[in-house]
């Protein structure tokens, strides 16, 4: 009898939640796109051409894609999905869950052919199916599928290294790695499970040419891009190419906080959303306090592995756990810490440690106990689905659901007040900006969302004021110079708005509005020559710009004038 027969036949709980997860999921078909969809799909050009396919080596990538991560296997598939499902957003969603159900059954193969414990094998895959920590993944289509096509490559190309294929193995993971940098960290956790199996001499050249891969990937993309002409010099790509900010000493300081945090959020799911990386640390998530803390629980779990390491599965399922984040801490590069959709990959480990609980609580007396439990924890997930799909529906609901879990954020409100002025509930969005003032948490993106709409409503002053405000929260931002020039334009101040536009091409020569809104304002001063000026170096650093469309008219009127 074979592995699948008999994990169907043993458990039929995996093809139970295989239904359930079809059926709650169902909904989210007509979730639509969502934020960054429409820059990398609805709007991409990139992606609707297959002849784009030859320029994803061109160091034009990041102009041409409008993005700040090199994913070209990503960018590949998504050209072909467009190609077959057009901007249909239903076939989009589909597709990234079927690529989910497809990585729950890779991993459940993996885990029984490694442990040969059916029962743990298909409890692992049936929670990781329903994990309602991946309701990001799948809710969020540009960004979900970068970690499906990763986890797909790395399946596959584990199974290759299982069956000895070596140079299909790296091949497969040269994939994972153009599908996302999460990869990086595959060779280290291939290496711990050679190691404990007792094998790492005799199957030492996948996990050595893996790390070499990496690395050189890593190398080679800094060098190749930043030299080229389409690099852009900000932080964000900075981050993108290079490591964290703070060095690798503070990566490794708060990464125990992360491997806490992602655990906690695997464990008990309540807050759930696409804004963690901006309401986190405004919560005070990385306090000295917190960071002691993780740091004494990380040393308890080691501890506890050590004398428990006759438990040999767990010991290395929690150390796979941690090295899968060793990107997100920062130690790979990748421009956040703490995104939902970033404990996809390590959430395998997790899994499949709670499969191999289930299968020892299993044994004897206590199994129809530990069915019954199996079978609540996947009802409860159900559920906590079904409810977080409802908050993808529509931006609107998404920001309400932000505010409920974070109330009085300041980013949770700004959310909550964009959302408002796109339904067109203007006063709606300036009673939000207000209370954020009025407790103290508002930014300076508050403020000059404050003074756009004071200008909407024919308030200049108090617009002019706000924006004077906001620039003072964040006076090294080179948005906040431009939404300020950009505000005083607006209320007719001219000679100031002039002045603080120049400020902000001269201070930040590498940040394409600062140009379009020096050229904008430069038209109102009926100065055309050197607004075409402008407009010309906007287009130089985004070709994608809206700067071009105004570039073509001055060009236009110019011929017309000859």
């Amino acid at each position: 009898m074979t592995g699948r027969v008999r994990i169907i036949q043993a458990h039929p709980l995996l093809t139970a939640a295989f239904f359930v997860f079809f059926a709650v999921y169902a909904g989210s078909l007509n979730n639509g796109f969502h934020r960054d969809d429409f820059p990398h799909i609805v709007s991409n050009a990139f992606i609707r051409d297959l002849s784009s396919l030859p320029k994803l080596a061109s160091r034009d990538y990041f102009q041409l894609n409008g993005s700040v991560a090199y994913r070209p296997a990503v960018a590949a598939v998504r050209c072909l999905e467009y190609k077959v499902f057009g901007l249909n957003p239903v076939l989009w969603r589909l597709f990234n869950l079927l690529l989910h159900a497809v990585n729950a059954a890779l991993l459940c193969w993996i885990f029984l052919r490694v442990s040969g414990l059916p029962a743990a094998a298909a409890a692992g895959a049936a929670l990781f199916l329903l994990h309602p920590a991946h309701t990001e993944t799948l809710n969020y289509v540009s960004n979900g599928q970068c970690d499906l096509l990763c986890l797909f490559f790395l399946c596959v190309s584990f199974m290759a290294y299982l069956k000895e294929s070596r140079p299909v193995s790296l091949s497969l993971f040269c994939l994972a790695l153009l599908s996302k940098e999460m990869a990086a960290a595959f060779p280290l956790i291939l290496a711990v499970y050679a190691w404990f199996y007792g094998d790492l001499r005799k199957k030492w050249e996948v996990p050595a040419c893996g790390a070499a891969l990496a690395l050189l990937f890593i190398i080679w993309r800094l060098v190749y891009f930043k030299a080229g002409p389409g690099f852009i010099d900000n932080v964000q790509a900075e981050a993108a190419f290079g490591f964290s900010a703070g060095g690798l000493a503070s990566a490794a300081g708060r990464f125990p906080l992360l491997i806490v945090y992602y655990l906690k959020l695997l464990l008990w799911p309540s807050v759930l959303s696409v804004e963690l990386d901006r309401l986190l640390p405004e919560a005070g998530f990385f306090s000295g306090l917190n960071l002691t803390l993780a740091w004494l629980l990380a040393a308890s779990l080691a501890a506890a592995a050590f004398f428990y390491r006759r438990n040999r599965a767990y010991v290395i399922l929690f150390i796979c756990f941690a090295l899968a984040l060793l990107p997100v801490a920062g130690l790979a590069p990748l421009t956040s810490l703490v995104q939902e959709h970033f404990v996809y990959i390590p959430s395998v480990f997790f899994c499949f440690s709670a499969g191999l609980v289930f299968a020892k609580a299993g044994e004897g007396k206590w199994r129809t106990a530990a069915i019954a439990a199996a079978c609540l924890v996947l009802a409860l997930s159900a559920g906590r689905i079904w409810a977080r799909n409802a908050d993808w529906k529509t931006p609107l609901a998404l920001a309400q659901s932000d505010l409920r879990n974070f109330p009085g954020s300041g980013t949770a409100l700004l959310n909550l007040a964009l959302q408002k002025r796109a339904a067109g509930d203007q006063d709606g969005a300036l009673a939000l900006c207000s209370e954020a003032a009025e407790k103290g948490a508002a930014g300076g993106e508050v403020y000059f969302l404050m003074a756009e709409l004071y200008l909407r409503g024919g308030a200049a002053d108090k617009a002019v004021r706000a924006a004077r405000l906001g620039l003072e929260k964040d006076p090294q931002k080179p948005d906040a110079l431009v939404n300020a020039a950009r505000v005083y334009a607006g209320a007719g101040l001219l000679p100031e708005a002039l002045k603080t536009a120049r400020e902000a091409a001269r201070r930040f020569p590498y940040f394409e509005p600062a140009f379009s809104a020096l050229g904008e304002i430069l038209l109102l001063k009926k100065e055309p020559l050197e607004a075409r000026a402008m407009f010309a170096e906007a287009v130089r650093l985004n070709s994608r710009s809206p700067a071009a469309r105004r570039l073509e008219e001055l060009d236009r009127a110019a011929a017309g004038a000859r």
